[in-house]
């Protein structure tokens, strides 16, 4: 077979794959408009009757009761599969000298560790088992939402039955009165809601779902604070209440104070935004023609590295800062450790040039 053909070929077999996957195979997975939702979506719920996948949890038009798992759920436990299965296999046979995959690994730690090192030579020991984790938990939850077929295969069930409050009555804004057609949808019987289906798919990135973004903005604010108390004790209070400094300095400690709590919400919301906005744009091109989505995939590859390291890189700053005392005598930043300490760089240990 001629390069020309093998390419040609290439190319119905990446049509036919992307139909099958927006179109999807009768009995196998459903299919339907996309829906855009930015909180995740039911996959399956447990409750006193027993339990519930897909479209069961919607029977009658009801809403999903008991204990119930989303996509992003799912996502985030498959995230943390693979994680574990490509650290078995880094670490599986380590040698001395490393070779293949584990070779691979080590440079992409290594390479990772340098970087973030560069923020705090000092402290880069101790924050890196956070600092790491978060970064490539945040990247393989954006990157495994680029698959073909995360965003496109699921389940179809009536849009008025997704978006039904608990008590089985479709949500309307203040003011709004549900019509006939809304009332036949929340029934989810009828021709009318099969024909106002939408699919909702099976895995979505839990960074695309605020709770998770929220719970990692949760985990960073915790980790600085444990260790601006931990290195300066009770005197790291003293750049949120400098009352030494006058009435100018106490207004400035209030807001150092709140902008503390705030980076909770900048982390949550910064993450979740961007991740969300990426995989709108990749569901509504996919649905208009199955090859359209392929140019957006190369930029939300690209995207999903940067909110990655973005995030982490944030948590190692801030974390670096909260260890400095008030007015940066203290400071430890490059070049300016105020005591003897070995940097562990590309996998070794060494001795400090400066001391």
């Amino acid at each position: 077979m001629s390069t020309r053909n093998k390419i040609l070929l290439g190319i119905l077999g990446l049509i036919v794959i992307s139909a099958v996957l927006r179109y999807g195979v009768p009995g196998i997975f459903g299919v339907g408009s996309p829906v855009v939702s930015v909180k995740a979506e039911p996959l399956f719920s447990i409750d006193g009757s027993g339990f519930h996948f897909g479209p069961a949890m919607f029977a009658g038009g009801h809403h999903p009761e008991g204990f119930v798992v989303t996509n992003a759920m799912v996502m985030a436990v498959l995230v943390t599969l693979v994680l574990t299965l490509l650290s078995i296999a880094a670490t599986r046979n380590v040698r001395v000298v490393p070779t293949g995959f584990q070779n691979f690994m080590e440079m992409v730690v290594d390479g990772m560790y340098n970087t973030f090192g560069s923020v705090d030579r000092k402290y880069i020991a101790r924050f890196w088992p956070l600092v790491g984790t978060v970064f490539f938990y945040v990247l393989m939850s954006n990157w495994l939402a680029l698959v073909p077929g995360v965003l496109s295969v699921g389940y179809r069930v009536p849009e008025a039955a997704l978006h039904a409050s608990p008590t089985g009555e479709a949500e309307h804004a203040p003011g709004e009165s549900a019509t006939p057609t809304d009332q036949a949808h929340g029934a989810g019987e009828g021709e009318g809601a099969e024909d106002h289906a939408v699919l909702v798919p099976y895995l979505r990135s839990p960074s695309a779902d605020l709770n998770n973004t929220l719970m990692l903005g949760l985990v960073a604010f915790l980790f600085i604070e444990y260790w601006g108390f931990k290195q300066l004790g009770l005197g790291y209070l003293s750049k949120f209440f400098p009352y030494r400094d006058g009435a100018i300095g106490i207004f400035a400690g209030v807001l150092e104070f709140v902008s503390e709590f705030v980076r909770i919400i900048s982390f949550a919301f910064r993450l979740f935004g961007n991740i969300f906005a990426g995989e709108v744009i990749i569901l509504v091109m996919l649905f208009l023609f199955p090859l359209l989505p392929l140019p957006f995939l190369g930029l939300e590859t690209f995207v999903g590295f940067i909110q990655a390291f973005v995030f982490a890189i944030l948590v190692m700053a801030f974390a670096s800062l909260a260890t400095q005392s008030h007015g940066g005598h203290e400071g430890h930043g490059p070049g300016h450790d105020t005591e003897p300490h070995h940097a562990e760089l590309g996998g070794t240990t060494r001795q400090n040039p400066a001391h």
